[in-house]
Order: structure tokens, then C-alpha cells, then sequence
């Protein structure tokens, strides 16, 4: 039932014979398959540049989730209307306060009058959270000009 294991190669019959366990060390070195690992390169720098799109997409999403909703621009300086909570940039929110008493949002009344700054509150939260995408931003910066050097060379 069980038909007997075929026969190894010549010149690989193991270290009891010395010319074939030389000649089997041998074989071992020069069995690197260059086109193989040629191959899984191409298919790590797809997948690296797939990956990297898919981050840049997944960026771009959660960038209009921490936008300011005036000006549309990264909440780089967010800071929080006190009576609605409504979070906005700081260049549209002193604009806001020097001209009206109510949230450029929501028109709610804010309690302040015209021209004060001292109830606006910066969000720390939104603004650590932009910190660190703008270190992404950098990073991803040196990662897209290395990748364009690689495929320029």
C-alpha cells in the first residue's frame, strides 16, 4: 500500500558521503531564487503604496471631521463657543465676537457683548488632536518625496 519514498537526487545523498554533502551545501547557497524574491519586492512596494493611500484617504476624511465649519480650513486653533459648545477656528471666532453677540453656527446667544474675547475657550482636545495630524502631515510629506525619489531612480 505504501510505495517506497523515491530516491534524493545525485550528489545530495547526505553528509555520510562527503562529495554529496558538499555538493549539498553547495545547492543550499545558490538555491535564493532571485526571481522570486524580485518578485515579492514589486508586491511589498504595491502594497506600500496601496497603504499609503489608503491612509491618505482615510486622512483627508477625518480632516473634514476637524474642519472649521465657517472657513472650511483645518482646526488648527479650535476654539469653543461657551453656550452651545459649537467648536470653530480662532480667526472666525474673534471675528464672530467683534461683530456679533451670538455663534456664527448656530445663532445662539452666547452672553457676551460685541467686541469680548475672554469667554472664548481654546479646545485643548481638538487642538491636540490637530498637533498630531500635522505631524502625520509632515511625515507623510518625507514618506511621499522618498517614494517619488525611489521610482525616479
Amino acid at each position: 500500500a505504501n510505495a517506497p519514498s523515491p530516491a534524493p537526487p545525485a550528489g545530495t545523498e547526505g553528509p555520510a558521503s562527503p562529495a554529496g554533502a558538499r555538493t549539498g551545501h553547495k545547492d543550499k547557497v545558490k538555491k535564493k531564487k532571485p526571481p522570486e524574491n524580485f518578485a515579492s519586492d514589486e508586491r511589498l512596494q504595491e502594497y506600500r503604496s496601496q497603504l499609503f493611500l489608503l491612509c491618505r484617504a482615510r486622512q483627508q476624511e477625518l480632516i473634514k471631521d476637524v474642519s472649521c465649519n465657517l472657513c472650511k480650513q483645518p482646526l488648527l486653533e479650535p476654539t469653543r463657543m461657551p453656550e452651545c459648545r459649537h467648536v470653530i477656528c480662532k480667526p472666525c471666532a474673534l471675528k464672530s465676537v467683534r461683530y456679533f453677540a451670538d455663534c456664527p453656527c448656530c445663532k445662539t446667544d452666547v452672553g457676551w457683548q460685541s467686541g469680548t474675547v475672554s469667554d472664548l475657550m481654546i479646545d485643548t482636545r481638538h487642538s491636540k488632536v490637530m498637533r498630531l495630524r500635522y505631524r502625520r502631515d509632515l511625515t507623510e510629506s518625507v514618506l511621499v518625496k522618498d517614494q517619488k525619489q525611489r521610482a525616479a531612480t
